[in-house]
């Protein structure tokens, strides 16, 4: 039951507050709960100079301060945890909470703080017995989901917010004035403006909202911008709006018991299909195409084995598809890589859509067919992934990194044939690399190898070498087959082991790391040192390899030719 204080409470429109406060050190937490009662701290971007953006007690107890760079941090404190999360890390984990609170508020709005949002609290006492049950409610919500929050229920949506930065637990404001006063107290350090904002405002002595709400509008627009404007609209009593409530995801979901138990797979998929053709359906009268479809089969309970799981089957075309045919074939291949152990007496199916795109089809395509046909491409990959698993399928993405393995990265994510626009851009890329590096000496150059025109060639280790290209070698391309590293054996005095005898080593080349801030999987620092060397072996063979300081071993890197 309400309360007696809330029973007296003038009827107004009343809104709820809710932050998670440092999102991105909770997010890390989550990830990584070995690292209970250690220093941490958050950064977005490696590098010895990247700022700390977040920390917890521990750390702040040690003398850190965020925007201190990573290489002070790590001097001041050695064994600090550091993990890197980006704002894309927290926008993903704020999307899913948004919508994860649906089930707490039919409004909810995701709000201008990081971890923040707004909810509509109305109508809900009746069902948890008072606003505070409610909000308790929630918070316990989220702790279950090992998540700290705080929440306040008032008037304003931004006032509100100011004063959860600022109380813990869950707090109802009982009037428009004294939720006036309480956020009044906010430091501007907790408004996510421009620094240069800020510190023009901290050289006035304006530090807090209260002090920021007191300044004429038009002279903080002449002086700082529309930026500090917006913020002060945000917090202004006449320019409040409605939540702007996320839209709920529609579910497509079926069910189907089967009264007699199929194991027969040809059985089976016309059980699957008659359901995905329902959800298809479902999809195109909402205006959508199939993006993909979960299927979990449940096989047959026997006491002998009864915890066997259900089978989970995910089929996702190329692109988003309204074709039947098309969802036929995926499934079709799919159950015939699938085992079944039993028996299957329940099928349950969840499809998920992405609005549809009408194709305009000119004359002039109907009759001049396209010497490239991107989307005949895309199908056949997706049933190669349908075949043989999502991660047969893969794009190559160059990275930034100083070890050669770093340099590049396999991604199973969207991977699809590169449109036309996409193969210019990466032929013309290629053509200013392979310019750049024509215009470099040749003795400072790893990737590129002098090929004798004559018929005495001299080895390619020793032409990788020469401090000068002679004038009858022009350059041309080096390929070099990359591999993770295979440790070898030989010692740092004998040199590697490669099976046929190295006839001469050249190099090394040295690869030291540590001191740029690269951050393993302990959120230490990652330190290495390489010494990379060209190997002629006696079969002509040039391999490359390295031989690990801090692990004194060698290893194959890769093969040249």
């Amino acid at each position: 039951m309400p309360s007696q204080a809330e029973l007296l409470w003038p009827k107004q429109d009343r809104v709820a507050a809710l932050i998670i406060p440092s999102i991105r050190l909770q997010l890390a937490q989550k990830r990584r709960p070995e690292w209970a009662g250690d220093a941490i701290a958050i950064v977005e971007e490696t590098g010895p100079s990247a700022p700390l953006i977040e920390l917890n007690y521990a750390a702040t107890r040690a003398g850190l301060k965020v925007g201190m760079s990573q290489g002070a941090a790590r001097n001041l404190v050695p064994d600090i945890r550091i993990a890197q999360v980006s704002k894309q890390d927290e926008d993903e984990l704020s999307d899913e909470l948004a919508r994860s609170l649906q089930v707490m508020s039919p409004k909810v709005e995701r709000g201008r703080f990081p971890g923040s949002f707004l909810l509509d609290p109305r109508g809900l006492e009746g069902l948890f017995g008072s606003m505070r049950a409610w909000g308790s409610a929630l918070c316990g919500y989220l702790r279950g989901r090992k998540l700290r929050s705080r929440l306040v229920i008032g008037f304003d949506a931004y006032r509100a917010l100011a004063i959860a930065h600022q109380k813990e637990g869950v707090v109802l404001i009982r009037n428009a004035q004294e939720e006036a006063e309480l956020s009044g107290g906010l430091s501007l350090d907790q408004i996510p403006m421009r620094d240069r904002t800020r510190a023009a405002l901290e050289r006035l002595g304006v530090e807090s909202l209260r002090q920021l709400l007191q300044l004429p509008v038009g002279e903080l627009k002449t002086r700082f911008g529309r930026d500090i404007v917006e913020w002060v609209e945000l917090f202004s009593q006449s320019r409040q709006i409605p939540i702007q409530a996320i839209p709920f995801e529609s579910l497509y979901r079926i069910a189907i018991d089967l009264d007699t138990p199929i194991q027969n797979a040809s059985r089976l998929q016309a059980q699957i299909l008659e359901g995905a053709t329902s959800l298809m359906g479902d999809l195109n009268r909402s205006g959508k195409s199939l993006s993909s479809l979960e299927i979990n089969l449940y096989p047959e309970q026997h006491q002998s084995d009864p915890d066997l799981g259900e089978i989970l089957i995910r089929i996702e075309p190329a692109s988003p598809s309204t074709s039947v045919t098309l969802v036929e074939e995926l499934l079709r291949l799919k159950l015939e890589k699938i085992h079944l152990p039993r028996k299957i007496e329940h099928i349950s199916l969840e499809a998920s859509g992405q609005a549809s795109e009408e194709t305009q089809l000119s004359a002039e395509n109907l009759v001049r067919p396209r010497a490239r046909d991107i989307e005949a491409a895309e199908r056949a990959l997706a049933r190669v992934r349908a075949a043989f698993g999502e991660q047969s399928v893969v794009r190559a993405e160059l990275r930034e990194a100083h070890l050669p393995e770093g340099r590049f990265a396999l991604l199973s994510e969207d991977a699809c044939v590169l449109s036309n626009v996409q193969v210019r851009e990466a032929k013309e890329l290629r053509t200013s690399y392979v310019l750049e590096e024509e215009s470099r000496p040749a003795h400072h150059t790893l990737l590129k190898l002098p090929i004798s025109q004559n018929k005495e060639a001299p080895s390619k280790a020793a032409e990788l070498h020469s401090e000068a290209p002679s004038a009858t070698f022009v350059p041309s391309p080096l390929s070099r087959r990359l591999h993770a590293p295979q440790p070898v054996p030989g010692t740092e005095e004998t040199g590697p082991v490669l099976g046929a005898s190295a006839v001469a080593l050249y190099g090394p080349h040295r690869i030291s790391g540590g001191w740029w801030g690269a951050i393993s999987e302990d959120g230490k620092l990652s330190e290495r040192e390489r010494d990379y060397f060209y190997a002629e072996l006696s079969s002509g063979e040039l391999v490359w390899v390295f031989f690990n300081k801090k692990k004194k071993r060698w290893f194959r890197q890769g093969e040249c030719g």
